[in-house]
């Protein structure tokens, strides 16, 4: 295959540039070297033999691409691309169109360049007598269309014409036509430039005919006869351009042939417009010179009728050609219009009858004839009325339809036409100004006229004919005119601004502007003055801020004006008939029908001739009144009247009343009541219009119009009754009133209505006769409102007549059926919805008759009320409901007053807060709403008053209310708000009369209700609590007692609870001893009372003050009491219980902590003389609740002390202070005798460890009055806090006062319990920094107290010396040591294991600290001293002094630098305690050999411990040290010593020891005797061995006197065991001496 030969690479790179595919390609718009690019791809499309069809489309398409971005091409390269490009145009392939088409394309791209070399190429192409190939002429085609190829235009002209006559084909036929027809509107075009243009052509204007002659002839010829369908419609279109290039001599010669031609083409099936197209051009072509030709004539009536017919034609706006057609018919008429006076009539009508057959769908051209003919002066003619009606339709508001094609959009359209009106007569535009049909085209009509108008007067030449009045029915009349201008003008902003054309148009209309006065004559100089004022209001306003009801009124006052101008009354009338008549035509919209009757008004108010405008009146009252807008027209006009006309207005309505006798035959009695209906609507009208226009000037006839109108309806209704007579005299009667009343307020003089209480009368036997149980008709609505309006007139209604109205109304009202019941029985939703509205306007009718009421008498706002009372309290919902509501407004009108009465009085005012109160927790969700407001605005009455009554002012008192803290949502289902705010507002009297009444209603069997009068209850107490003059028996708190137990509902119980809380906070000394005095144990009621009281925080530190007090200070027996003196004495038992019950409220937290130092030391206090007491413990004196399923845990007076105690932690949040004492056994101490000061110390190590040091010392300052107290209790008691609390840095730091002076004086008292707490408190102060070293000096005292007998005094001793070396610095540590070493660590193996214990650690503790200033040899020495207590104490199997050993020991291990033992120490263990004994024994012998015979001494000294344990530690270290030595080199001396000092184990009376004995003995003889001597002889080895052993283990000075002997001794005697009592002082002596040498020394090494 051709595509698979191998291509050179340079070749290659070549095509991949032409196929866009290199460098440089992709972007071809930045290519810096164009040219170059398209000669390689010229070279690429030459050695197309080596690309594929496919390759060589895509290089032609990306040629053409490169051309179009070159800007310049130079002539060669042109040349080449045009070459090789004709190739490609003419190429076979199998992608022809595709080649042909990129090929065109290139061709194109050259031509803008290189015109003239493409056009020489083509020339070359066409050939003699050979048609050119189609893509030639294609290309040719495309290239006519471009504007560089206007100087070639003939060139190609001149090719195309020889091969015309060539073409035989369809196809070619169609090519070379749009080729012709593209030269054609060439040479048009460039011909019909300016003569500059012309001379670039390469053709003259005549060459240009001639060719298009030439043509002509060849196609109307040749192609004539034989053309059909597509073929014919592009010859057609060509020939229609022809025409404008041939000469008019050569159209004249053949336009009769053509026109016969033309019109033979309509019976063919080709599409009309092509040949009316080319009918227009010839036509057009033909007159355009404004000659006529003689030829046109004879065939004008074929041409006529052949174009009405296509104008004429239906059409569908989806046909596009079809459309095209009729416009261009109706432009062939255009064309023909300015030369066709023959026939003028005849085009008109046909273009009328077109628009009234609607067969026109394209308006373009329609408008443009009609514009045409309005420029011949045609729309005058017969017709000519359809086509201005037409036109002026146009210039309505563009609205959103879909257009022909071609066609003009709807907004050209209406500016076409509007600006066509200018050249219609001005009398056919004046006769649609008054039509209401033209409303929408008013503003373009009037403003043509006013130009019209005004051009007119500035030419001197009038625009009106004499005829004007002599032509009526063409013409309007001047009152119509006048009065169609003016209704326009009454909306002047609407439509875009159609009250200011007409007014300028009427301004245009005057006198003066106009030679023949069209209007009247007299008006010209008012409209001069008046109009173009009003002109220059609408221009300074715009709609939003234009006054309507102003501006009418100066349109009124214009029409009044120029009336009384005109000073005709027959011109006055004839106005008054047309206003009457046209008043007919607007029905449209009531405003436009009402306002006509104004001007009636004015024209006849303006009018000075009474019998002209009695008459006028009479003729209007007997027009149409059947609709509403009518009769309030009427009214209206006779308002106007009544200004000026006032008696006479109303003898012609009593003339009018007059006429309507319901004695008069009729044809039936609905006809007659109706009209009766209707007529005394406008009466009742009338009178109400009259009385709002004269103000003052009705009020001396109102007693008489009232009168008569009471009257006519009395006598009408007398005969007949009708629901809709009675509603229009109600409705008029209420308007009447409201008027009057309105006028009455405002009049200057003061008058009195003796018709008022008839009315009033009158209207209550209405409401009183109207159905209770169905609401079908608003005639209770209308009366009461009726009623409502009469309070403005005086004189006020008397009580009784009031009374009697406010029941029959609340009656009539709240008795109907619920609105849903109702509503539930209407038919359909019309008429539910008529209910519905009919329901709330009688309610609302009620409102405004009751703030009415209020208004006219405020200070009877109460009385009001009190009807109510009954309907609040009804067992009917509804009935609440509405009562409620109206109690709200009345509140809330009573509270509104503008002028706020202080005289107001509410007397039962605790009585309405009451009734109000419970309504807020009505069970209907509404009522409880209404009575929030009711209530919120019954405050704000109370507030206003006190504010007036502090002085205020007004202003002051709005601001107030407006900052109030209450609102009605405040209120609403909120009873304790209620309570808080009116509670100021009660007196003492009101205030227990109120309390006492809510108590009744708390046993109400309504939950909500019971709930609301506890809410009361309790939120009245809070605030007036103190104020009460009744508290103790049978009255406030004994009633809450007994109703307790009866009520069960939660709510309501807590309300009556917090109600307690209150008054005993308010009352706490009357409170608090009744509920004390209940007999023990309380039940449940009394306990839950008491855990209510810690609620709240004031209650709850006012209760527990007192209580402190008494458990302080022992209660004083009351005079009255009837408590006897055993009972009295459990008064402090009682206070516990009281405080177990309080306190376990967790609400009672803040009230605890703030008297925790009072309340714990009281408590405290009472624990002890509870516990001393010794009660009985069968007495239970309080039961604690244990939870569901448990019965209560009882408890005596010892045990609640406790429990106090621990509810006082638990209720303060000290809960790791309880567990404190719970986990070291503080409860135990504590309920002890002996050990009460421990269970102190307890409770305040735990206090110190978990409470801020705040509270600390807020306790601490509680205790100094108590140190010294002459109560022993309380002084033990204060003393065990105050040493426990110096366990706190910041309490022991204290710089008030000496905290050691104190515990000074307490270690000197004889009291063993006093000595133990100083000694605590010296060891707890030790603890923190400088303190140790202040206590150095005290050193010698507390080492006194290591040899007490009582164990917890030697024991704090030692805990006290322990702190004090433990926390000191410097090197007097190990002075302080060395002093008290010894007798501490005697009391290592102390019989008591506490003392024993304390010691043990504090000798490691000690150790630790000494460590720290490096020890030297006596430290060391007084370690190997305690060395061997340590490690007998440590065997035993008591793993706490174990622990304590190990640790000892350890520390002893690091002081000498004993790294194994110290590891042995840390990790032993009761399971191996024996093995690290024995280790360490080997460890000792090994490291300090020459202290083995020290230690085996100080063994041999514990041999006669009374202590079994240390003997058998004893034996068990010698053996274990002797194991570590070869006993055969040991001296015998010393062996014996040690077998003799075992012998007396031998026979010890406990086991255990006896075994540890002989073992050992065992283990010695064994290992001192040699291999064959038998053990029985070792004693006699010993004494017969004739060599004396060299290794000495004990000196003789170390010795003890008992335990040294002879040889003789060693052999068998004994010595005795009773030494010298001298010698054993004298020892003493001496080792007293050797302690005092050796202490001296330290202290001046300074070791």
């Amino acid at each position: 295959m051709q595509s698979s030969r191998r291509i050179p690479v340079t070749t290659s790179k070549i095509f991949q540039k032409a196929l866009g595919k290199g460098e440089g390609v992709t972007e071809v718009t930045e290519s810096d070297n164009e040219e170059a690019e398209i000669k390689s791809i010229l070279e690429c499309l030459e050695n197309n033999d080596l690309l594929s069809v496919e390759h060589q489309l895509h290089i032609l398409r990306n040629l053409e691409t490169k051309i179009n971005v070159v800007n310049h091409l130079n002539s060669d390269l042109a040349q080449r691309l045009v070459d090789i490009t004709s190739i490609n145009l003419i190429k076979n392939s199998e992608l022809k169109e595709e080649f042909e088409e990129a090929a065109i394309a290139i061709l194109v791209a050259v031509g803008k360049h290189c015109p003239g070399d493409v056009v020489a190429t083509l020339q070359e192409r066409f050939q003699p007598k050979v048609l050119p190939h189609r893509s030639i002429l294609c290309a040719m085609e495309k290239l006519c269309q471009l504007s560089v190829m206007a100087p070639y235009i003939g060139a190609m002209w001149d090719c195309v014409l020889p091969a015309l006559p060539l073409v035989q084909s369809e196809e070619y036929m169609l090519i070379f036509s749009d080729v012709l027809r593209e030269l054609s509107r060439c040479a048009s075009r460039y011909l019909a430039q300016s003569p500059q243009g012309a001379e670039e052509l390469d053709i003259t204007r005549e060459t240009a005919a001639a060719k298009a002659y030439v043509t002509f002839l060849v196609l109307f010829n040749k192609w004539f006869p034989t053309a059909k369908g597509k073929v014919m419609e592009a010859t057609l279109d060509v020939i229609g351009q022809l025409f404008f290039i041939m000469s008019i001599q050569t159209l004249k010669n053949h336009l009769q042939c053509l026109i016969t031609e033309l019109l033979h083409q309509y019976g063919t099936r080709i599409q009309h417009f092509y040949v009316t197209e080319c009918l227009c051009h010839l036509l057009d072509a033909v007159l355009c010179h404004g000659k006529w030709s003689k030829r046109l004539y004879h065939s004008l009536d074929n041409i006529l009728s052949t174009l009405f017919t296509q104008v004429c034609a239906k059409t569908e706006i989806s046909d596009t050609l079809s459309n095209w057609n009729q416009s261009s018919a109706l432009r062939a008429f255009q064309v023909l219009a300015p030369h066709m006076d023959k026939v003028k009539d005849t085009m008109v009508q046909s273009v009328a009858l077109l628009i009234q057959e609607n067969n026109y769908q394209v308006k373009s051209p329609l408008l443009q004839l009609i514009r045409n003919f309005a420029c011949c002066g045609y729309l005058i003619l017969p017709g000519g009325s359809v086509l201005v009606d037409f036109l002026i339709r146009q210039c309505e508001l563009p609205v959103c339809t879909v257009n022909p094609e071609g066609d003009w959009d709807e907004e050209a359209v209406q500016v076409y036409s509007i600006n066509t009106l200018n050249l219609v007569p001005w009398k056919m535009l004046l006769q649609f100004v008054c039509p209401l049909e033209y409303v929408n085209t008013l503003i373009p009509i009037c403003k043509t006229l006013t130009s019209l108008f005004i051009k007119s007067g500035k030419g001197g030449l009038s625009p009106y004919l004499a005829e004007f009045h002599r032509r009526p029915t063409e013409l309007p009349t001047p009152q119509a005119l006048l009065l169609r201008l003016l209704v326009i003008s009454l909306y002047p902003y609407k439509d875009g601004g159609c009250g200011v054309v007409a007014l300028q148009l009427l301004h245009a209309l005057h006198p003066l502007n106009s030679l023949h006065p069209v209007i009247h004559s007299d008006l010209g100089q008012l409209w001069m003055e008046m109009i173009p004022e009003l002109i220059q209001y609408l221009e300074a306003h715009n709609e939003g801020t234009l006054e309507e009801e102003k501006w009418k009124d100066k349109l009124l006052q214009l029409l009044e004006r120029s009336v009384e101008a005109i000073m005709d009354d027959a011109w006055s009338c004839e106005l008054a008939n047309e206003i009457l008549v046209k008043s007919k035509s607007y029905s449209q919209r009531c405003q436009d029908k009402f306002f006509p009757y104004k001007f009636y008004g004015a024209v006849l108010r303006a009018s000075r001739n009474r019998d002209v405008v009695r008459e006028y009146l009479s003729i209007i009252l007997r027009t149409s009144q059947q609709e509403e807008a009518e009769r309030e027209g009427i009214a209206s006009a006779i308002s106007l009247v009544a200004t000026r006309h006032l008696k006479d207005i109303l003898v012609v309505l009593q003339e009018f009343i007059n006429i309507l006798n319901p004695d008069e035959s009729s044809p039936s009695e609905d006809a007659q009541q109706s009209k009766w209906s209707m007529a005394s609507s406008t009466l009742h009208l009338c009178y109400d219009q009259v009385a709002k226009e004269t103000k003052d000037n009705i009020l001396p006839w109102v007693d008489h119009i009232l009168s008569q109108m009471l009257y006519h309806y009395c006598r009408y209704t007398a005969s007949a009754t009708n629901l809709a007579l009675k509603l229009s005299f109600l409705k008029s009667m209420a308007a009447f009133t409201r008027t009057v009343g309105d006028i009455t307020q405002k009049a200057k003089e003061a008058h009195e209505f003796s018709q008022k209480a008839v009315i009033v009368a009158f209207m209550v036997k209405l409401i009183e006769e109207e159905s209770v149980n169905l609401l079908s008709n608003p005639v209770r609505q209308q009366a009461m409102i009726v009623v409502t309006n009469l309070r403005k007139l005086k004189p006020p209604l008397k009580s009784e007549k009031k009374a009697v109205l406010l029941r029959a109304c609340y009656k009539s009202v709240f008795s109907l059926p619920p609105i849903e019941i109702m509503l539930a029985e209407a038919c359909d939703n019309i008429q539910c919805q008529h209910r519905e509205s009919l329901y709330k306007e009688t309610i609302d009718a009620l409102r405004g008759m009751l703030e009415g009421l209020v208004f006219e008498c405020p200070v009877e706002a109460q009385k009001i009320l009190e009807y109510l009372e009954p309907w609040l309290i009804s067992r009917k919902d509804h009935e609440r409901e509405r009562a409620m509501w109206c109690s709200a407004r009345i509140l809330r009108c009573v509270a509104k007053l503008p002028n706020f009465d202080t005289s107001i009085e509410f007397s039962r005012l605790g009585r309405l807060v009451r009734l109000l109160a419970l309504r807020c927790h009505d069970p209907v969700d509404n009522i409880c709403f209404l009575a929030a407001r009711a209530v919120y605005n019954l405050y704000c009455i109370q507030l206003v008053k006190k504010q007036l009554e502090k002085g205020h002012g007004v202003e002051k008192v709005d601001t107030l209310q407006n900052l109030g803290t209450y609102s009605p949502s405040v209120f609403y289902n909120n009873t304790s708000q209620i309570a808080k705010a009116f509670a100021e507002y009660f007196t003492p009297l009101q205030l227990t009369n109120l309390v006492l009444t809510a108590l009744d209603g708390l046993t109400d069997p309504r939950e909500k209700i019971s709930r609301a009068a506890g809410e009361l209850l309790s939120a009245i107490l809070e605030e007036r609590g103190a104020d009460l003059e009744k508290v103790g028996d049978d009255d406030t708190l004994t009633g809450i007692y007994k109703r307790l137990s009866l009520i069960h509902e939660p709510i309501t119980r807590q309300e009556m609870l917090r109600a307690v809380c209150f008054l005993a906070g308010n009352n706490t000394k009357k409170v608090v001893p009744i509920l004390l005095d209940h007999h023990l144990p309380w039940d449940s009621n009394t306990t839950e009372l008491w855990r209510f009281l810690g609620t709240r925080r004031e209650t709850t530190l006012n209760v527990l003050q007192l209580l402190i007090t008494i458990l302080e200070e022992k209660p004083v027996q009351k005079v009255n009491s009837s408590i006897s003196d055993d009972e009295t004495s459990l008064q402090p038992v009682a206070v516990t219980c009281a405080l177990c019950e309080m306190l376990s409220v967790p609400g009672c937290r803040d009230a605890v902590q703030e008297l925790y130092p009072s309340l714990l030391l009281a408590v405290l206090s009472h624990v002890q003389r509870v516990i001393e007491q010794n009660p009985l413990e069968n007495m239970v004196v309080y039961r604690k609740e244990c939870g569901q399923g448990h019965r209560p845990k009882a408890f005596d007076p010892s045990s609640c002390a406790l429990e106090a105690v621990k509810t006082l932690l638990s209720g303060a949040g000290y809960f790791e202070v309880l567990d404190y004492v719970e986990e070291h056994r503080g409860w135990d101490l504590l309920s002890s005798p002996s050990d009460y000061y421990c269970g102190i110390m307890e409770i305040t190590s735990a206090m110190v460890k978990h409470l801020k040091p705040l509270h600390l010392h807020r306790i601490f300052n509680k205790l100094i009055p108590l140190l010294n107290s002459e109560n022993e209790h309380d002084k033990i008691m204060s003393r065990a806090f105050y040493a426990q609390l110096l366990w706190h840095r910041s309490v022991a730091q204290s710089l008030e006062l000496d905290v050691l002076a104190p515990l000074k004086k307490w270690i000197q008292e004889p009291n063993p319990i006093m000595r133990l707490l100083g000694l605590r408190g010296i060891s707890n102060l030790a603890l923190h920094p400088g303190k140790a070293t202040h206590l150095r000096n005290h050193l010698p005292v507390l080492r006194e107290f290591l040899k007490e007998k009582e164990e917890r005094i030697a024991e704090q001793a030692v805990k006290a010396l322990r702190n004090i070396i433990y926390y000191m610095e410097g090197e007097e540590v190990k002075v302080a040591f060395c002093h008290i070493v010894r007798p501490l660590w005697q009391l290592i193996t102390d019989e008591r294991e506490k003392v024993r214990i304390s010691a043990i650690i504090a000798f490691g503790k000690m150790l630790k600290c000494v460590n720290k200033y490096k020890p030297g040899p006596v430290i060391h020495n007084e370690i190997y001293y305690a060395l061997v207590p340590l490690m007998l104490v440590m065997q035993g199997n008591n793993h706490e002094i174990l622990k304590a050993c190990g640790d000892t020991l350890a520390e002893c291990a690091q002081v000498m630098g004993w790294n194994q033992p110290r590891n042995l120490f840390r990790q032993m263990t009761l399971s191996d305690h024996l093995q690290v004994l024995q280790e360490m024994c080997t460890f000792l012998v090994r490291k300090c050999r020459r202290m083995v015979g020290d230690f085996l001494l100080k063994s041999i000294a514990y041999l006669k411990n009374p202590q079994p344990l240390l003997r058998e530690a004893a034996a068990r270290f010698i053996e274990f040290t002797l194991k570590n030595l070869n006993l055969i080199q040991v001296d015998r001396d010393d062996v014996m010593l040690l077998l003799n000092a075992l012998d007396d184990l031998k026979y010890d009376p406990v086991a255990s020891v006896c075994v540890t004995a002989l073992d050992t003995i065992t283990n010695i003889e064994t290992a001192c005797l040699p291999e064959a001597e038998p053990l029985s002889g070792l004693r006699r080895f010993f004494c017969s061995l004739p060599v004396q052993r060299k290794m000495k283990i004990f000196k003789d000075r170390e010795i003890p006197l008992k335990f040294k002997s002879s040889s003789k001794q060693l052999r068998g005697k004994t010595v005795p065991e009773d030494t010298s009592t001298a010698d054993q002082e004298e020892g003493e002596k001496s080792m007293k001496q050797k302690l005092w040498k050796l202490t001296r020394n330290l202290k001046r090494k300074r070791l």
